[in-house]
């Protein structure tokens, strides 16, 4: 498996604005049945598990579900919800 090369700057930038508009909700937590913001681009397939830049592979989180995602606990509230 060879790494993809990763996009960087404007082009980088475009994409990012693109998912954050259209997927403006966590895709994650309205799963859970909850409504947060998008706030991180993810790759649903890693580009280093040969995953792409492509729109279908890309979807809108929030932070505390990206960090779940790639292995950070958020720290999590009295009330069970992630503290932001």
């Amino acid at each position: 498996m060879r790494q993809r090369q990763r996009n960087r700057g404007r082009r980088w930038m475009r994409i990012r604005a693109q998912v954050l508009r259209e997927e403006p909700l966590c895709r994650m937590c309205l799963a859970k049945g909850r409504t947060t913001a998008s706030e991180e681009v993810d790759h649903i397939i890693p580009l280093e598990d040969d995953g792409t830049d492509d729109r279908e592979n890309l979807q809108g989180l929030c932070a505390d579900c990206h960090k779940v995602k790639h292995g950070a606990m958020p720290r999590i509230g009295a009330d069970g919800w992630p503290l932001t």
